[in-house]
């Protein structure tokens, strides 16, 4: 199939591209052939030609597909789960592992203590420059012998405090429009792409974000997400 002649060489390469790794959805082909986005897909060429940088083409499409692809929009169900909550609970979980395994370091470290303070005849892993060379034996003889003196539950402390500081999931997201809040929406979708436009901007086109329509915004949210959601609605949506 042939693109249509109004989007930009340089994304035609990313759909065909997209194509051949068979990761052109049918909303995806719908974000590059739909004539209602001609104007939108016109506006980019000239941005582009005005940053001619290799990493902006991606990255503007990313902007949109990424939101996308993460599933934002997608309501999903209990058999068949969204993208986001499937990410959402497994951080979830993860946090219970996290937390048992810095207790279970806290426990280790005790006893390797308790080790060294019965016991002179002690395996020679407990400092720690034995494992580092065990693990880095190519740089084993370049290793300063003072480490001879760290132990190795110093580096089990370490890694301890490192859990015990890892944020929950709900730290974690909070800082990411789309993965915030329970539930996914196209609000969702819409807060991201808009916050990967301005990165983009901000990092390569000093600063000057894309031009983006309200009446782009409406139509790729009908075109991506739901053909039902009013200019209404989505007016709403970018005042907040």
């Amino acid at each position: 199939m042939e693109f249509p002649f109004w989007i930009p060489e340089s994304v035609i390469q990313i759909a065909n591209h997209m194509r051949r790794d068979n990761s052109l959805s049918d909303r995806s082909m719908a974000f590059f052939t739909n004539e209602k986005l001609s104007n939108f897909w016109k506006a980019f060429g000239d941005y582009s030609n005005n940053y001619p940088n290799e990493n902006i083409p991606p990255l503007f499409v990313g902007s949109f597909l990424a939101p996308l692809a993460a599933g934002y929009g997608e309501t999903g169900s209990v058999d068949s789960p969204s993208f986001k909550s499937k990410t959402r609970a497994a951080q979830i979980e993860t946090d219970k592992l996290i937390e048992k395994a810095a207790t279970v370091s806290a426990e280790l470290i005790g006893i390797l203590n308790d080790i060294e303070k019965i016991s002179s005849i002690i395996p020679e892993e407990l400092r720690f420059l034995t494992v580092a060379k065990k693990l880095l034996p190519l740089e084993a003889g370049s290793i300063p012998t003072y480490y001879q003196g760290v132990r190795t539950t110093r580096a089990l402390e370490l890694l301890m405090d490192s859990l015990e500081s890892w944020p929950k999931t709900s730290e974690l997201f909070k800082d990411l429009p789309g993965m915030s809040s329970q539930k996914s929406t196209w609000r969702d979708f819409l807060r991201e792409a808009r916050d990967n436009l301005h990165e983009m901007a901000d990092v390569y086109a000093d600063g000057d974000c894309f031009d983006m329509r309200e009446s782009y915004w409406v139509i790729i949210i009908n075109i991506l997400i739901d053909e039902n959601i009013s200019r209404e609605s989505v007016q709403s949506a970018l005042r907040t």
